[in-house]
């Protein structure tokens, strides 16, 4: 434990962070990508995870936000859940339905943050055979079963604690084909989506066999960190209907991030 008073100055290689605050904090260094936890010695408590940071003294869905990679996310209270306001990587809530700077950035199912999601990522054709593969490459392949990853594992956004390929903020998870389907019980349509709370665009999602994005302005797609057999569950909606649906592996998709249970 380290005594910190007045400026915090905290450095992550080239990231900087300073939180000025006129109070005291015990600072210490655990768990998951080595947290930062500062804790006023007076009242309260605030966090910050590697470029992840929530500087309110309590949490509160609808009044606290968080900074996660130079992008501050506001919250939403949906349906006893709270989610981010926006897709992972929006640079802001959308405004209308073909908002593309709200569409965010575009996951292979159960693949972590490695820069594959950018949207002008390029395409490769070499599958990997970890889970992490530690390039930016967007995996591509026209052999069944259309997966990034060779062989498949299920359990790659699984919920634990300790899952480093969550691509979501800490203490955040990617949205689950259960939290869809309360989310779909009132919406039923592109516009409906985009009228509920959440703002969600019609970002279109990019092809596992080409790399090519796709359906822009026209069809809604969100990941699910479910799968089932050799594919995974997506939010999947256009002008007339709104569903579940499961998609090979491959193809890249925006996530929306809820707070862990």
């Amino acid at each position: 434990m380290v005594k910190i008073s007045t400026l915090i100055l905290i450095a992550f290689f080239t990231n900087i962070i300073n939180v000025g605050l006129a109070q005291d904090f015990t600072a210490s260094i655990s768990g998951k990508h080595n947290t930062i936890v500062l804790t006023p010695d007076n009242a309260g408590k605030s966090s910050v995870k590697n470029d992840s940071v929530d500087i309110n003294n309590e949490f509160k869905c609808g009044d606290s936000f968080v900074v996660f990679n130079g992008i501050k996310y506001n919250t939403v209270e949906f349906n006893g859940r709270c989610w981010l306001d926006r897709n992972l990587g929006a640079k802001r809530v959308a405004q209308y339905p073909n908002d593309k700077k709200s569409f965010g950035e575009y996951y292979q199912w159960g693949r972590p943050a490695d820069g594959h999601e950018e949207y002008n990522s390029i395409p490769t054709i070499l599958l990997s055979e970890v889970d992490n593969p530690g390039f930016a490459g967007f995996i591509t392949t026209n052999t069944p079963p259309y997966d990034w990853h060779n062989p498949q594992n299920n359990r790659l956004w699984e919920k634990t604690d300790d899952n480093s390929l969550n691509p979501c903020p800490d203490g955040w998870e990617v949205a689950s084909k259960s939290d869809f389907d309360v989310l779909l019980s009132g919406n039923n349509s592109i516009l409906g989506l985009f009228k509920s709370p959440l703002r969600i665009p019609a970002a279109g999602y990019r092809s596992g066999k080409t790399g090519t994005i796709s359906d822009t302005g026209s069809a809604v797609f969100l990941w699910s960190s479910d799968s089932s057999g050799k594919k995974a569950y997506a939010l999947e909606a256009d002008n007339t209907q709104a569903k579940q649906k499961k998609f090979t592996r491959a193809n890249g998709m925006p996530v929306r991030c809820v707070k862990s249970k």
